[in-house]
């Protein structure tokens, strides 16, 4: 074999070995492999793969590949979502998780003050069996991961920020939307109570949704009440206002 050929072909060689580790850092077992490894050191049971949920995953993913912005799908899934400047793998995004667990306080069940331990709780979450992961480039650069778990975790932490974002909305519902528009239906400015009503149907239909997205069914029905409550309402004033 002549010198230039030898050359060549080493060289290919190198290429190929450098690029297959990329490649096998994205597989199914590779996304396994890193999620039960670090639920194995807390004595957690492994995530099995589930193609539905890996379609899901990708769906999303795809949807993200314009902006790759870390916005959650807010499905029904749990989720993890990672971006990197450069081929970020799917086990190097899982270590960014796993990382976290230097912030988490196993005895408060909290994080530390100032920092993320979400994405490693949602790793190894004890109730969470099927694991979809999906990876796409970028159209502005970078790439952008998704994990996704089947049931989700994070269920008190979900619930808290739920409670606490429908905590404003309701105040604003009893302080400010119902009293002003009973007391614009008693003043006869129809259009002013039209639009608390409104305004009382949006919030609680808002709340329903957080409250679905952190699987709390029971919190979600009493919102549908108030929002379905305050539709009726808005729809009495309207009929007024046509009158």
């Amino acid at each position: 074999m002549m010198p230039g050929k030898i050359s060549l072909a080493f060289f290919s060689l190198i290429t190929l070995a450098l690029i297959l580790p990329s490649r096998a850092q994205d597989s199914p077992q590779d996304y396994l492999d890193a999620h039960n490894t670090a639920r194995a050191a807390v004595g957690v049971g492994p995530l099995t793969w589930d193609t539905t949920v890996q379609a899901y995953a990708q769906n999303y993913a795809n949807q993200r590949a314009g902006d790759c912005n870390l916005v959650h799908s807010s499905g029904p899934y749990g989720e993890n979502l990672a971006w990197g400047s450069a081929d970020l793998s799917g086990t190097d995004a899982v270590k960014m998780w796993v990382d976290e667990k230097a912030y988490y306080d196993y005895d408060s069940n909290s994080c530390a003050a100032d920092q993320q331990c979400g994405h490693y709780t949602q790793v190894v979450w004890g109730n969470s069996a099927r694991l979809g992961c999906a990876k796409v480039k970028c159209s502005t650069g970078g790439t952008f991961i998704g994990c996704n778990y089947d049931p989700p975790g994070n269920y008190d932490a979900n619930m808290k920020q739920a409670l606490q974002s429908c905590a404003s909305r309701y105040d604003a519902i009893i302080k400010e939307d119902i009293p002003e528009s009973l007391q614009a239906l008693r003043l006869g400015i129809y259009k002013f109570a039209e639009g608390g009503t409104t305004d009382a149907a949006f919030e609680a239909k808002s709340c329903e949704e957080e409250f679905r997205r952190c699987k709390s069914p029971v919190l979600a029905d009493m919102n549908r009440v108030v929002h379905d409550v305050s539709i009726v309402a808005a729809s009495i004033v309207q009929t007024i206002l046509s009158d």
